[in-house]
């Protein structure tokens, strides 16, 4: 079984789709997911679930719900338990999407990893996104600093896959995704930066010095702030065509 958020909710035995029902059921799997196996109390899940529109017993709307879930999840590698302090999502790591990616993001960071393999662990986590993250309650509250925080393990996997191709000679290769990132994402300083080395090493320093000069006039004309000292430095380097780039 697994269970798949990084993009809209899918449940898959042995690879087919098991349906779970739209709304109430998929938030509240949902819910239970991002409190990482820590128990939910009840009302803090039918505040989510219904907020100010209750049932006439929301207690007991709450345990059908669960009993539901429980059902779909019969026989698979995820289970909701009840506790003293509420209901928790038992899982195995592996069955879902999203702690399979937060494994290969630190394998693509991880600083003794060879590039080839901080290469492979990058390309791997990038795949599993099918579409924005927790897609069904990315507006909820209680799911914004975990939309984040997602989005940001996105963000360093692709960083980690531009400086392992980088490490391994293949600017060619990492210039188009590059170019696309700092266009959605301009203050990301190190996109900047990756971008400008790419080029540089494929004997383009004018365009490299353009990207940084872009950088430098977006973060202090939009922003009021200095590019961060690596960015500074490699401007320096780039246009003295440092010969340790």
């Amino acid at each position: 079984m697994e269970l798949l958020v990084l993009g809209p909710l899918e449940l898959r035995r042995e690879g087919r789709p098991v349906t779970v029902r739209r709304g109430r059921p998929r938030r509240l799997l949902l819910s239970l997911l991002l409190h990482r196996g820590d128990p939910v109390a009840p009302g803090t899940l039918i505040d989510r679930l219904w907020g100010d529109d209750l049932p006439v017993d929301p207690v007991n709307a709450l345990q059908v719900l669960v009993s539901y879930l429980r059902r779909t999840l019969a026989g698979t590698r995820l289970r909701i338990e009840h506790t003293a302090a509420g209901y928790r999502l038992a899982v195995d790591p592996d069955a879902v999407d999203l702690l399979r990616v937060e494994r290969l993001v630190a394998a693509g960071r991880a600083p003794g990893a060879t590039p080839a393999e901080r290469l492979r662990a990058a390309t791997e986590a990038l795949a599993l996104w099918r579409g924005p993250a927790l897609a069904e309650v990315a507006e909820d509250d209680f799911a914004q600093g975990e939309v984040a925080r997602v989005e940001e393990l996105r963000l360093q996997a692709h960083e980690a896959r531009a400086e392992a191709l980088l490490a391994l000679g293949r600017s060619d290769d990492v210039l188009p995704d590059l170019g696309r990132l700092v266009r959605e994402h301009p203050y990301r300083e190190r996109f900047s930066g990756q971008l400008a080395l790419a080029l540089y090493r494929a004997g383009r320093q004018a365009d490299a010095l353009a990207v940084l000069d872009a950088a430098r006039t977006r973060l202090v004309g939009e922003l009021g702030l200095d590019p961060g000292p690596q960015l500074q430095e490699l401007a320096r380097q780039v246009l003295r065509q440092d010969p340790a780039l």
